[in-house]
């Protein structure tokens, strides 16, 4: 549940920028970068648990030592993967849609490879890797990271539509409507923590009362990871062939947040905006 969405936030920061709302200060470009970061240790936490409460071990070694070396392997990894994409795209210059094609081929090998290394327990976060590279790109060659962004934006159209398909199939709507009370109070008392360590963290910067505000906001919605993740627990457990009574718990609870926080959010985004940020153009 902690993870922001992109699919809300990106365009959203994206259009902030375009019109001059918080760009002085960078407030739009810092949402995007905390987001993403936010989004990485969020996913990498829920792989690390998962695969605990599977195999079975102690959590606190798991995130001690499992956790920081994910990051690590995934760092170098990265790093590697995005100097050696850049060369190889200034080497032999391909089109923009072959340079997608090499670069999503490249993501659903690592995401394979993380899955071959965790069974012979060695922890390495393709997500990060994969993340890493796209900065790398964008560092070294920023031209061609817009045009790779624009590309997955719109493959994003479609890929986003079958997403929310696959899970609401899975979906066992009795037991959503059961946990709903639950699932509503966990959410919120989420959201309130959230905001809280949101604010916490901009103590001392520069930014004023009402930009605070309008960050911590940029902190609600939930949608895109809740819906890519949130059946993973169900499906391994049905996979495994074990009770799935906590899988389809997580599944329902995933769902309840997108309904509350994705809408909410992007409205509390899109309002606050012009009053906590203003014109800078």
């Amino acid at each position: 549940l902690a993870a922001v969405s992109p699919a809300v936030v990106v365009p959203m920061m994206i259009d902030l920028q375009v019109r001059g709302l918080g760009v002085k200060k960078g407030i739009p470009t810092m949402v995007l970068a905390a987001s993403s970061v936010d989004d990485v240790v969020a996913v990498l936490i829920f792989s690390v648990l998962l695969g605990i409460y599977v195999e079975g071990g102690d959590v606190l070694s798991g995130l001690m030592v499992d956790l920081p070396f994910s990051l690590l392997s995934g760092l170098v990894v990265g790093v590697g993967l995005g100097a050696l994409l850049v060369f190889l795209f200034d080497r032999f210059n391909p089109r923009a849609t072959k340079r997608l094609v090499g670069l999503l081929a490249i993501s659903i090998v690592l995401i394979q490879l993380e899955r071959w290394l965790e069974g012979m327990g060695f922890r390495f976060s393709a997500l990060l890797a994969i993340v890493t590279a796209g900065v790398v790109i964008l560092d070294r060659r920023k031209a061609m990271a817009h045009e790779l962004s624009d590309k997955l934006g719109k493959v994003w159209i479609f890929a986003s539509v079958l997403l929310f398909i696959l899970i609401g199939s899975q979906v066992d709507i009795r037991l959503a409507w059961e946990v709903g009370g639950v699932a509503v109070g966990l959410v919120v008392c989420g959201l309130m923590v959230r905001s809280a360590a949101v604010l916490v963290s901009l103590i001392g910067t520069l930014l004023t009362a009402r930009e605070r505000f309008f960050v911590m906001v940029s902190f609600w919605p939930k949608a895109t990871v809740q819906a890519a993740v949130g059946a993973v627990p169900l499906a391994v457990m049905l996979e495994r062939g074990m009770d799935t009574t906590a899988g389809e718990w997580i599944l329902a609870v995933a769902v309840v947040a997108i309904l509350i926080t994705a809408p909410v959010g992007a409205l509390a985004i899109r309002w606050s905006a012009p009053w906590c940020l203003g014109s800078e153009e």
